[in-house]
């Protein structure tokens, strides 16, 4: 299987919203309350942030995402 990388800038917030309903993503789909889209957003920025050396940018992301999951106040 052949991947490809495409950047998410090159795309909109109703493009990427479209694209996952046309994949039967949505509420059809059994693990779809796992990650929303909203969820992969800042996922992807907590990663994006690892990956270019800004490791605490993405560890601060990170705690608050997952605090916020968590409905934790610290």
């Amino acid at each position: 299987m052949a991947y490809i990388t495409v950047d998410l800038e090159q795309f909109d917030d109703d493009d990427i919203r479209d694209e996952y309903h046309a994949r039967n993503l949505g509420d059809n789909d059994p693990q779809a309350h796992l990650v929303s889209i909203d969820d992969m957003e800042i996922l992807t920025r907590i990663w994006i942030h690892d990956r270019e050396g800004r490791k605490d940018e993405a560890y601060t992301l990170m705690r608050e995402y997952v605090l916020e999951k968590l409905n934790k106040v610290v």
